[in-house]
């Protein structure tokens, strides 16, 4: 596990912070955009096979299609309002 300072969503902060190497990536940002991006750029540019975010919000049902199989490059989303 690193630890890495930066904009979580840009591809040098996840390259250093190991997301190549990486089995797993956390997004865990205050800003869900940012943790969307952070899964989008770490599937598509180094094909982590496992991407989870945090959505501050906890409202995934009302956008299905965005969020569903053929959505963004997320496969387990977390509500810490339901902690």
């Amino acid at each position: 596990m690193r630890t890495v300072a930066g904009n979580a969503a840009h591809p040098t902060v996840l390259e250093t912070a190991g997301a190549a190497e990486a089995d797993i990536i956390v997004a865990l940002t205050s800003s869900d955009e940012v943790n969307m991006m952070a899964c989008e750029v770490a599937f598509t540019l180094f094909r982590t096979p496992t991407k989870n975010r945090a959505h501050p919000r906890g409202r995934l049902h009302q956008r299905a299609a965005l969020f569903g199989a053929e959505g963004l490059s997320v496969d387990v989303f977390i509500n810490p309002s339901s902690w």
